[in-house]
């Protein structure tokens, strides 16, 4: 659950149990018998001992019911009057303790905290006027206790005697005083400062100041109105300092349960997605292809132990510690001069110039380069857009297998199609407008990809109300190869494939090259861009009529502060809040790449969203619903098309929690 900070981002629950609290510290009266307000003095503090029950309210507010008792005592010598009090002193109260967490970091170890609370104080008043013999206490000017009066006819026979400080005489009853019946009870205000240094999930140390407000008087057995002696008209204030520490009682082991992605009721024991006779919850190897031989954890064989296994190497039988390539061949010294020959190679003559990306990725080497010459061709332009091409068009547009975009006056040109003549590129425009896709030119792109339309050249079609881009729900594959806060330096693009560039909504301009029929494709392709053109942040997406899906490695953002607080608020989730909260249908989950078969499955179906979690496995869920019932009808047609084990979930903010926590959301 992680209460460190009653807060924290990986957790989505903050349930803390009630919470017990044992404290010692000091007690400090303030009043006629200390007029100069002194801390921690011997004679004005003495110890105080509390105990509490605390119980979180939410994660920066808790509720307070405590107990406390401690002694405060005084003594004032003067020519006018010898003055001495102890009073014992219990309180009982309940209040509320702030601590700052919606403005600390989720982790933080140490919080401040205020609170406030009222109380009832019990008090009894006594004072030292005899001593053990029963003999009263007579102050003499020289600063002495003697057994009688200074002023007494036989004062010269008087003895010294010490005060045993023994609290015998009850202030509210003794002549001494001349008091009128007054009551032993108070109300209180305890004004508390400290902090909280947390040092496990169940223990918190606490440092804390409390200043106790009250009307009462009468703590020393001195106000403005006693008998035989004048007080202030100030009440007597009480200062509490103490260190405590506290124990909940939440249960780790349920939090825990509840914070797992997986709603256990619906989860099957003996799922086995990769249907290699070893259930998933111990299988190590998750998200091969089915029918691959195993071994008794799960994962494929490797026969011949040269790290490529059985069903990706191409040479079973490799040589014992051979060097073998990314498809377990062996790299014999004539291929492997010619490797080096290619990498080194700037003229062309090792590394042919040619349209295919390498079969191949050669392990410890560089792959063979893979450029297109590009000379003056022809294209049909389908659009121009200033600034933003419109969110709703951008999976249209890169649905078109041989799109390209270029730049123009400080427009974007989208076209299709790269002809060598202008003939061939009418036949294609006359072909795009039969299927209802509007073009608007015939564009010339020279070497330096500078375009400039082709006057007259024009196809004869009229095909009437016609949308930019491809409708169909067919699958394409491409390569997202940079995305970028500004526009990015294009020539390091030069000779990429079908490239796209899209101007966001979000202010991020996008790259994307190449368009495959296959994931295997286009994840070679993406290989290649990362080897010889150094795009390290390239992925493969996936295009489906108007939803444009990442396949790549890059975990969901995670909740800000505000978002993870919502979690486990008691309050209403706020119309944006609501509006980012979805139920959706978890299909599966995988530790590395999907297979290719159960990806291809996965696109049938619509809206597919990927999501990777703080435990590295990647999770795709389908469809999109506002109601846990929708979702739930969607689930078993799923389970009906044969998708055993789907399972709903909720998303909120890009982020899978379990579908009981966002039911439990939308109820507040």
């Amino acid at each position: 659950m992680g209460l460190k900070g009653q807060n924290s981002s990986s957790s989505s629950v903050e349930r803390v149990g009630p919470t017990i609290a044992v404290g010692i510290g000091t007690l400090s009266y303030f009043g006629e018998l200390n007029t100069q307000n002194k801390l921690n003095s011997p004679i004005t503090s003495r110890m105080a001992y509390s105990i509490g029950f605390r119980q979180k309210l939410n994660y920066f507010l808790e509720s307070d019911v405590n107990l406390w008792t401690g002694t405060v005592s005084a003594n004032e010598r003067s020519l006018d009057r010898n003055l001495n009090f102890e009073t014992q002193l219990y309180g009982f109260g309940f209040g509320f303790n702030y601590n700052f967490s919606n403005f600390l970091k989720a982790e933080h170890i140490l919080e401040p905290i205020i609170g406030v609370g009222i109380e009832v104080i019990g008090f009894s008043a006594k004072t030292d006027l005899y001593d053990q013999n029963g003999i009263s206490y007579n102050y003499w000017s020289d600063g002495t206790i003697r057994n009688i009066p200074e002023t007494d006819p036989q004062a010269e026979q008087s003895v010294l005697i010490q005060r045993d400080y023994v609290y015998e005489s009850d202030i509210k009853t003794s002549d001494y005083y001349g008091l009128n019946d007054f009551n032993t009870y108070s109300l209180g205000i305890p004004i508390t400062v400290g902090a909280n240094l947390i040092l496990t999930d169940k223990w918190t140390f606490r440092a804390a100041m409390i200043y106790h407000f009250t009307p009462q008087d009468l703590f020393d057995g001195v106000d403005l109105n006693s008998g035989n002696f004048e007080g202030d008209a100030k009440s007597d204030r009480i200062f509490h300092t103490s260190v405590s520490i506290s124990y909940n009682f939440t249960n780790p082991k349920a939090e825990k349960e509840e914070d797992a992605f997986e709603d256990f009721s619906e989860f099957p024991l003996d799922l086995d997605e990769d249907k290699d006779g070893v259930d998933d919850l111990i299988d190590e190897c998750l998200g091969h292809p089915i029918g691959v031989e195993v071994d008794e954890k799960g994962c494929p064989v490797d026969g011949d132990k040269d790290n490529v296994v059985n069903y990706k190497d191409e040479e079973l039988f490799s040589a014992p510690e051979v060097q073998v390539d990314s498809l377990g061949v062996t790299i014999t010294d004539a291929v492997r001069d010619l490797y080096y020959l290619r990498f080194y190679d700037e003229t062309g003559n090792y590394s042919p110039i040619e349209n295919e990306t390498n079969t191949m990725q050669i392990i410890a080497n560089k792959t063979r380069r893979n450029t297109t010459k590009y000379v003056k061709t022809y294209a049909i332009a389908i659009g121009e857009f200033t600034g933003d091409i419109p969110e709703e068009l951008v999976s249209n547009i890169l649905s078109l297998p041989d799109v390209n975009t270029y730049d123009a006056n400080d427009k974007i040109i989208v076209a299709v199609g790269r002809y060598p003549n202008i003939a061939a590129a009418v036949s294609r425009q006359r072909e795009l407008e039969t299927k209802g896709i509007a073009t608007t030119d015939i564009i010339e792109v020279d070497e330096n990809f500078h375009v400039k339309t082709v006057e007259g050249a024009q196809s004869d079609y009229n095909s009437g109300s016609k949308n930019t881009g491809n409708n169909s729900n067919e699958i394409l594959y491409r390569v997202q190869i940079g995305a970028f806060s500004k526009k990015a330096d294009e020539s390091i693009f030069a000779g990429l494939p079908n490239l796209v560039k899209v101007n966001s909504d979000d202010g991020m301009v996008r790259y994307y090259a190449g368009a495959f029929k296959t994931y295997d494709q286009a994840a070679k392709a993406k290989i290649n861009y990362m080897v010889n053109f150094g795009l390290n942040s390239a992925f493969v997406v996936i295009i489906k009529g108007a939803n444009i899906i990442p396949i790549n490695n890059q975990k969901s953002k995670p909740l800000n502060n505000e978002q993870s607080q919502s979690l486990n608020s008691i309050e209403p989730l706020t119309p944006e809040q609501k509006s980012n909260l979805k139920f959706r249908v978890q299909l599966g989950s995988f530790k590395n790449q999907i297979p290719n078969q159960i990806l291809e499955e996965y696109m049938e179906l619509e809206n597919i969203k990927q999501f990777k979690g703080q435990d590295e496995y990647i999770r795709y869920a389908a469809g999109e619903f506002d109601t846990y019932e929708e979702a739930t009808e969607f689930k078993t047609q799923l389970r009906n098309q044969g998708f055993e084990g789907c399972y709903v979930v909720g998303d909120y903010f890009g982020n899978l929690i379990p579908s009981s926590k966002a039911v439990e959301m939308l109820k507040k």
